[in-house]
């Protein structure tokens, strides 16, 4: 009689292979997982940089939009004054000038510093700020109701000026300037003497400018002038008429 071997279980069995295969199903399912999430990240890092690009481009194409209306109208003229004379140029200039009486009657003598903002619009117009010092010195020679004919004093002086440039040939300019300023001589020393204390003081003259670095120049110039109270304030109503010149420097801005 053979002996009796006794027979493998089948139930032992069926649940190994059924292990087995649950193990590897597993695996591939975390394998499947993983990449899984790595393409879902990869792929939800595309879509956001797509969306950024996408919005990133309207609004750079829109700020573009609205910041070129806004140079073109800063730049552009706000009216026909300011496209007739635009402001080309903004300065500074000092100036010294000594005149002498055109009057036989009066021997007065005047010396003028003249400090200016000058504000050039196109290339022919410009515009002046003015703010200075006056000294004159002499006596008045036809002053029989006074008993003093000293017209020595100094004062200030306010006003506006105009200059135009006609010709210019390289480096120097021609030009023609005015300027109407209210003199001020402080106390009783009024100008000339018998005369009073507030006083306009007008010049116009013509001279040359010359350029010398991109910022200076140095300018040479001739005027005529004239002090009078406007009429009627004192008996006699003096006026004092001179001629001279100066030399100014200007820096400009």
């Amino acid at each position: 009689m053979r002996p009796r071997v006794p027979a493998r279980s089948t139930g032992a069995i069926g649940s190994r292979s059924v292990s087995l295969r649950a193990l590897m199903t597993l695996r591939s399912l975390v394998r499947d997982l993983e990449n899984s999430c790595a393409r879902s990240t990869r792929w939800r890092e595309f879509t956001l940089s797509v969306l950024l690009v996408c919005v990133a481009r309207p609004t750079v194409a829109w700020t573009a939009q609205t910041d070129a209306p806004q140079l073109q109208s800063a730049s552009a003229p706000s009216g026909p004054i300011a496209r007739w004379f635009p402001l080309t140029q903004t300065a500074n200039w000092l100036s010294v000038s000594y005149y002498t009486s055109a009057q036989g009657y009066n021997a007065i003598n005047v010396e003028a510093l003249d400090l200016a903002r000058a504000w050039r619009l196109g290339n022919v117009l410009e515009l002046q700020g003015r703010l200075g010092a006056f000294h004159a010195e002499g006596t008045r020679l036809d002053a029989p109701y006074v008993h003093d004919s000293n017209s020595t004093t100094t004062g200030a002086t306010l006003g506006i000026g105009s200059r135009l440039y006609p010709f210019a040939v390289q480096r120097l300019r021609m030009f023609i300037e005015g300027s109407v300023e209210i003199l001020y001589t402080p106390g009783g020393s009024d100008f000339p003497a018998g005369g009073t204390g507030i006083n306009a003081f007008l010049r116009g003259g013509g001279g040359v400018q010359c350029q010398i670095t991109t910022q200076l120049a140095l300018e040479a110039h001739f005027e005529y002038a004239h002090v009078s109270n406007g009429g009627g304030s004192v008996p006699q109503n003096p006026m004092w008429n001179g001629r001279g010149g100066g030399i100014s420097i200007r820096r400009t801005l």
